[in-house]
């Protein structure tokens, strides 16, 4: 077991790759993995002023994110509906290394969120200070239950530590939102829209989008990218190497190679289905009239190709390309055909009113050419591009013109501020900024307006000038494929669903991990695991079959999660999900228990075989004949290899794996060490 005290806790994330959202001024974010900050400590950089934030949240908002249970999953023991979001038993004041911090367990699965202070004034009319949060508590139940309202996620979210608001010895002002593989935590900034008259609802539309993408980390590093295992019985490595580049912000060149592994099922059909396998795209270099456009030199194939591949020549030769034809004024390259010019003046000159000279205006679409190897490096598109597919706008793309929402006052200054379909918009006598959220800032490099649709050889001639690169899963341009006649978009949602191992009796193995503020602890050999059962059992049993005995028999106490929700749109303007994982699995059971198991030490259990135990007659004997379940049918397990998906964070991994095997006509789960 490995015992961290938090403060060696931050050193070694000096290490690791985080999984980050960076702010970029006057523009919009975007995602990339950078390298843990030197600065320990860092200021939150928020101007406290004497009127604070509204805090009111009216029950219609609160009661507008429904939260219901999908009808083919079981709750154990709780009726949704009937929650109280903002019970003061879900509350807690607590003090994390010297911080004031309101903590909320949400009423559903229990998740963690934590709004950090981030200063304190005096009241005028107690004379006491008063700490200063974010969200505060209706703030914080709202979040929540935006979470479970827009959230697709399944077995999986029983591992995630906490979610984190401004805690700014963790995230600084560089970024909205970082993801910790390593503590399984997620931590957002709300710098943004701390102090500014923001509603509460405003705010939490803001840290959203940013949560959902961080999120969404969070299951790619519990299903698809944490392992370089090769199959013992058939000697092949089931994952692809990439070479992940980051900076040191030192240099132009991404100078910090990381190989990362990603289950090659999920990666060839990832980019197949995006159409990042060099194939079919879009050529716009006739028409484009912007000469530093990305199109005009390079398809989407070779922007993956740039921040994915493993040869270095190729590498070198792709940022040499990109950098060449990079605007040498201000080492950018853009994704807007049709202008070169995309300044704050025509930006803030349409936002507030004036004349709009440029396509554009309101979305950021110049990048420094030596970060494109983050944005689509395969660490970050995944997030990328399932928020594209199937992110829940709170608004409709027809107001995102409207800007003006009110105008706030106080002693010093006055704020114009705003919020749609775009981002979030601020304003003050003495500047301006906004920020794109997640999906328009993901769709802006693939359409000009950032507004997608459906369908390809039926559109206009006008829609089809605002498609930037193939890289879209409504398209279709991947015509019928597989020789099918699925669309691209629901094979897309398919994928995800087979590669998380969705209604699998076992669906993930996951390493011990735990991180309590004070001192961060996990053991190798220490496992759980997560799955989806027709019925509901008591107990894992794990025990080896020797002849007619069960030997070394060990009962893990199982648990259940209330509700997981892993759903798709039909349209990209969908408002609420319309796909269920019924309309694109077979063989799915109607209705199951969603379980996570104690952790058990599995490096005593090698060789041993997994049943299932339910106490009928509640008297805490095992009666093998009528309580147990030890046999399954063959497609028990999902295809990806049921391996320990955390080995890869100790110094000399060790994977072990669970095999559905064949015994006569009898399949049994069992554990072996690869």
């Amino acid at each position: 077991m490995k015992l961290i005290k938090y403060k060696n806790l931050q050193k070694k994330l000096k290490y690791q790759s985080l999984c980050f959202l960076p702010i970029i001024p006057f523009a919009t974010i975007s995602s990339s993995c950078i390298f843990w900050d030197s600065k320990e400590i860092n200021d939150s950089g928020i101007q406290l002023v004497r009127e604070s934030d509204n805090y009111n949240l009216d029950n219609l908002i609160l009661n507008k994110y429904k939260v219901e249970l999908p009808g083919y999953i079981f709750p154990n023991e709780i009726e949704i509906d009937k929650i109280n979001w903002l019970d003061d038993s879900l509350f807690n004041l607590e003090t994390i290394d010297n911080q004031s911090v309101l903590v909320y367990r949400d009423p559903v699965n229990g998740i963690i969120f934590r709004d950090f202070s981030y200063g304190e004034i005096t009241n005028n009319e107690t004379g006491k200070e008063e700490k200063r949060f974010l969200l505060d508590k209706t703030g914080l139940a709202l979040l929540a239950k935006m979470f479970y309202n827009k959230m697709t996620f399944g077995s999986e979210i029983a591992y995630l530590d906490s979610i984190n608001i401004n805690d700014f010895s963790i995230i600084d002002n560089s970024s909205l939102g970082l993801y910790i593989p390593s503590i399984k935590q997620i931590h957002l900034n709300g710098g943004f829209v701390a102090e500014f008259g923001f509603s509460l609802e405003q705010k939490v539309i803001f840290l959203m989008s940013s949560l959902y993408h961080e999120y969404m980390h969070h299951w790619a590093n519990s299903y698809v990218n944490y392992g370089n295992y090769i199959d013992s019985q058939s000697h092949k490595n089931l994952f692809t190497q990439v070479k992940y580049r980051t900076s040191d912000g030192l240099s132009e060149r991404p100078s910090i190679k990381t190989n990362k592994y990603f289950y090659s099922d999920f990666y060839d059909k990832f980019k197949f289905y995006l159409n990042y396998q060099g194939g079919t795209d879009i050529n716009k270099s006739a028409v484009a009239t912007n000469p530093y456009f990305i199109g005009k030199y390079f398809t989407i194939g070779e922007i993956f190709d740039l921040a994915n591949t493993t040869d270095d020549e190729l590498f070198e030769e792709l940022f040499l390309k990109l950098k060449n034809h990079s605007n040498p004024a201000n080492d950018k390259i853009s994704f807007n055909p049709y202008s070169e010019n995309n300044n704050l003046m025509n930006i803030f000159g349409s936002l507030f009113g004036k004349q709009r000279n440029t396509k554009n205006e309101n979305i950021t679409t110049d990048y420094d050419f030596s970060n494109l190897s983050y944005y689509y490096s395969m660490v970050e598109l995944i997030p990328r591009e399932w928020i594209k597919y199937n992110y829940l706008s709170d608004y409709s793309p027809s107001n995102s013109t409207n800007k003006i929402l009110w105008t706030i006052s106080n002693d010093e200054e006055k704020y114009k501020i705003s919020q749609n379909y775009l981002g979030t918009f601020k304003q003050s006598a003495y500047y301006s900024q906004y920020i794109n959220n997640s999906y328009v800032s993901d769709w802006s490099r693939s359409l000009i307006n950032a507004t997608p649709f459906i369908g390809y050889n039926g559109l206009s001639s006008q829609q089809k000038r605002e498609i930037i690169f193939s890289n879209n899963v409504w398209l279709d341009k991947v015509q019928f494929t597989e020789n099918t006649q699925v669309p691209t978009y629901k094979l897309f949602y398919k994928l995800f669903l087979d590669t998380m191992g969705y209604g699998k009796v076992i669906s993930q193995m996951k390493n011990y991990a735990n991180n309590s503020y004070n001192n961060f602890q996990s053991d190798e050999n220490k496992v759980s695991l997560t799955g989806y059962l027709d019925n509901k059992y008591d107990a894992l049993l794990i025990y080896e079959p020797v002849e007619n005995e069960k030997r070394n028999l060990k009962k893990v106490n199982l648990n259940y999660l209330n509700y997981v929700r892993f759903e798709g749109k039909n349209h990209p303007e969908d408002r609420e999900y319309k796909l269920k994982p019924k309309d694109v699995l077979d063989h799915l059971a109607a209705k199951q228990y969603v379980y996570y198991s104690d952790y058990f030490n599995i490096n005593k259990s090698l060789n041993s075989e997994i049943a299932f135990w339910k106490d009928l007659n509640q008297d805490n004997e095992i009666q093998w004949e009528t309580e147990v379940k030890s046999t399954f049918d063959s497609t028990a397990l999902p295809q990806r290899p049921i391996i320990n998906s955390d080995s890869e964070q100790f110094d000399r991994p060790k994977y072990y794996r669970i095999y559905n095997e064949n015994e006569n006509g009898n399949y049994k789960l069992k554990i072996r060490s690869n």
